[in-house]
């Protein structure tokens, strides 16, 4: 009798060990299945799918940039990078949304979500990259030298210990000077117009922007020339965007890809600025 009993209580505890396992076993195929779909839902989660979702692309704009981005008399953008952001809502088959921004607003307008890219001649610089990404480059120009026409400072070289330059906040061109010019002394300005205003008026010696932008100032303000380009460096202007969504940052990509290659790009460059971009970003086969 104790034999046969001792026999059942075997067989009983056996029972319960196979039940447990089996447990084990379903919690821990829940739990990889369970860990298997947060993996997807990872996979989708990107501006890009909200701006499809939602309809509508935000872009930060510098909206004092003649002739990148400003407004017309009427009040609206106008600009080739206004013109190359309607392109990317259009590839998108979205509306455009337009958000004004000063130049010291740009990466911190990013990192809080306030616009879902930045697309206003926005140099790609390494300590803005610890911060933000860019895309691959669309246009590139160099930084110059504007200063008036009876000055007496007739080349970059004439550029001493004590003079003024004239300088946006929050531009890589803050940068430039300083390295290039640390004996002079630095006025900063909101806009581009208020630099080149300042030399105009006497207020500095010179100031230093991107050669796409000045190039036009200079045309429309008499009494104003350029020295040149700034030598050793490129400004290589991108498309920023928040740091570390990859698949965003490979649609823009592949959208700055397909401008540059069909040629779409350097027609609006030429159509806004009237001239061939002076370094080509055109892919080669």
């Amino acid at each position: 009798m104790k034999r046969k009993l001792k026999k059942v209580m075997c067989i009983l505890m056996i029972g319960v060990l196979a039940v447990m396992m089996l447990a084990g076993c379903g919690s821990s195929s829940s739990a990889d299945s369970s860990a298997s779909g947060a993996g997807s839902s990872s996979s989708s989660d990107s501006i890009l799918y909200d701006v499809l979702n939602e309809g509508v692309l935000t872009v930060g704009m510098c909206l004092f940039i003649e002739p990148s981005s400003y407004y017309d008399e009427n009040g609206n953008p106008v600009g080739y990078d206004v013109d190359i952001a309607q392109l990317l809502a259009d590839s998108l088959g979205v509306e455009l949304e337009i958000v004004d921004l000063s130049a010291d607003a740009r990466v911190s307008s990013l990192e809080t979500g306030k616009v879902d890219v930045v697309l206003a001649q926005f140099t790609k610089t390494l300590e803005r990259a610890q911060k933000i990404d860019f895309t691959d480059p669309y246009t590139a120009s160099g930084p110059v030298v504007v200063a008036k026409s009876d000055s007496g400072i007739d080349s970059i070289s004439d550029l001493s210990a004590g003079m003024t330059i004239a300088v946006t906040t929050g531009s890589s061109h803050d940068e430039v000077v300083q390295a290039e010019f640390p004996d002079c002394e630095y006025v900063y300005y909101s806009t581009t117009s208020e630099c080149v205003l300042a030399v105009s008026n006497g207020q500095v010696d010179v100031c230093v922007g991107d050669a796409n932008e000045m190039s036009t100032a200079v045309s429309g303000t008499d009494g104003l020339e350029m020295l040149g380009t700034i030598e050793g460096y490129v400004d290589y202007n991108c498309i920023g965007t928040v740091k570390g969504d990859q698949i965003w940052l490979n649609y823009l990509n592949d959208f700055i890809f397909d401008i540059n290659s069909t040629g779409t790009n350097q027609e609006l460059y030429e159509q806004w600025y009237g001239t061939e971009m002076s370094i080509s970003l055109q892919p080669e086969y």
